[in-house]
């Protein structure tokens, strides 16, 4: 499993199920929420909350990208043809 710590040193870090086996994959990501693992691109996302940005990594923390920023934010976001999220907007429905 993979999880967030945000202790006194945040991290992104990985687990067997039991809790044995503990390994940091991602040292001080700030406050990580919301992660999520894309199987077919062996990639780990997650909310960076500190930096209202969306952030990757390979599955053993490697080659960190932000997906997207705070200056990128828009209604829709695709890749390869596919919906990854769709921001909620005030008045949107409207």
């Amino acid at each position: 499993m993979y999880f967030s710590d945000w202790g006194r040193e945040t991290s992104i870090a990985r687990a067997y199920m039991d809790g044995t086996n503990r390994k940091t994959i991602v040292d001080r990501p700030g406050r990580a929420n919301g992660l999520t693992i894309d199987y077919s691109e062996k990639r780990l996302y997650w909310t960076a909350i500190d930096s209202n940005s969306i952030k990757s990594s390979n599955l053993i923390g490697k080659k960190i990208a932000v997906t997207l920023d705070n200056t990128g934010w828009s209604k829709n976001k695709k890749q390869n043809g596919n919906t990854l999220w769709r921001e909620w907007l005030a008045n949107w429905l409207s």
